[in-house]
């Protein structure tokens, strides 16, 4: 068995392994199977969070009879009240929905009651909604813990959901659906941190409604959590890593051809390296229409894009994980028409984020669509390697939230 990293972080694993991690084609996670039904998957939508009623993203959950399509508000710090509220959410929607009463306390008891398995075998699609990722994640192993657990055992109700054709889930609802390793709302540190430690809180399963091994983080550009998701792949040697920007979604399947849908974008980071100190990942940012496929790495760009590239020098950021800088920067980056190295920084002391764009292998595209681009080269430190001093700079110099902050929901 691979050996696994806790939520108890990497640093006293390190220690006792000399402070090395694998390194090579060996690295990576294979995509065994975990946690999983013996059923075939259909489709998973990951939705970063803050999902409008008027989104695509819901097309996947329209065209069903009444409460043909239900959804869990287990993830919710106040689950009853959500259940209400994201009734009348898809009410808005013009979805017939209803709501599977399970949460907290009663996780022990209804994820094992033929009852409320009944209700997710009658549904035609599964929505699963914000707040904390490990309430949602326990509670559907039955075993229920608002920071989440670690080798959790399927449940009754959790294997009638795996078999499922549709399910999908935003914010919270989207970080519990790997097989893979999770991140764990309100205890895994944001992106400085992450990147000055070189680790990460998590949880070593989700619950398995992806089915190969893949990082999911959310809120994603809006929080700027590019670095936190970088440490993360490292630090359990995923291969793939995504990060779904707030109103936008990308619609999973078992071929391995995901479509991003929605307003903003994915980030997605392949292959990362690295330890303690620094990290280095390919960095690819779809937006509406575009697909990758994960069995060879093909990244294609919807029919109304065209590759596009621009003269001006992009700006660096002296705070980099500000809210949807990172994102700015990364955009204007991949498109500028030259070979580029943008250095970036965030905090004091500074962590450094180096882009570099590779004349013949980094391409933006723009379209009616959305700008998006492949195979930028990322780095990170987690202590800068020149001078705090970005004389191109036009972002601003103060962090948005304080440095230890850490978001207490991801609705």
């Amino acid at each position: 068995m691979a050996t696994r990293f806790t939520t108890m972080g990497v640093v006293g694993l390190l220690i006792a392994l000399g402070g090395a991690y694998p390194q090579g084609n060996d690295m990576y996670k294979k995509n065994e199977t975990k946690h999983m039904s013996s059923k075939q998957i259909g489709i998973r939508m990951v939705v970063g969070g803050s999902l409008q009623s008027n989104s695509p993203v819901l097309e996947k959950f329209k065209g069903f009879g009444p409460k043909g399509v239900k959804y869990i508000t287990a993830a919710g710090t106040n689950p009853e009240s959500d259940g209400v509220s994201i009734g009348q959410f898809f009410d808005s929607a013009g979805i017939d929905a209803e709501w599977i009463p399970v949460y907290s306390n009663n996780c022990a008891e209804r994820t094992f009651d033929p009852t409320y398995t009944r209700m997710v075998e009658e549904a035609d699609a599964i929505y699963m909604s914000g707040g904390q990722s490990g309430r949602l994640q326990s509670c559907l192993f039955g075993d229920y813990s608002q920071s989440g657990i670690d080798d959790g055992t399927v449940s009754p109700m959790l294997r009638a959901l795996q078999s499922k054709l549709i399910i999908g889930g935003s914010s919270a609802g989207a970080m519990n659906q790997p097989k893979s390793e999770i991140l764990i709302t309100g205890h895994s540190a944001e992106s400085y941190a992450a990147v000055r430690l070189g680790s990460v809180v998590m949880r070593n399963a989700g619950n398995a409604f992806l089915g190969s091994e893949e990082l999911v983080d959310v809120h994603f550009s809006e929080r700027g959590r590019q670095g936190r998701l970088v440490v993360l792949a490292m630090q359990t040697r995923q291969y793939w890593a995504f990060g779904v920007d707030e109103n936008t979604a990308y619609s999973w399947n078992e071929q391995g051809e995901y479509e991003v849908v929605g307003e903003n974008g994915v980030a997605i980071f392949e292959a990362t390296t690295g330890d303690l100190t620094s990290q280095v990942s390919t960095m690819h940012f779809l937006t509406s229409g575009d697909t990758i496929n994960l069995n060879t790495g093909v990244v294609t760009f919807a029919p109304d894009k065209v590759k596009c590239t621009s003269p001006v020098p992009p700006a660096s950021s002296e705070q980099v994980f500000n809210p949807s800088v990172y994102r700015s920067v990364s955009l204007a980056t991949a498109m500028y028409d030259a070979a580029t190295e943008v250095v970036n920084s965030h905090g004091s002391p500074p962590v450094q984020v180096t882009f570099r764009r590779i004349l013949g292998e980094t391409e933006s595209f723009c379209g009616v669509s959305g700008q998006s681009f492949k195979n930028l080269q990322i780095s990170q430190f987690a202590s800068s390697r020149q001078s705090n001093s970005h004389p191109n700079n036009t972002h601003a110099t103060q962090p948005t939230y304080a440095l230890n902050h850490i978001w207490e929901t991801d609705q």
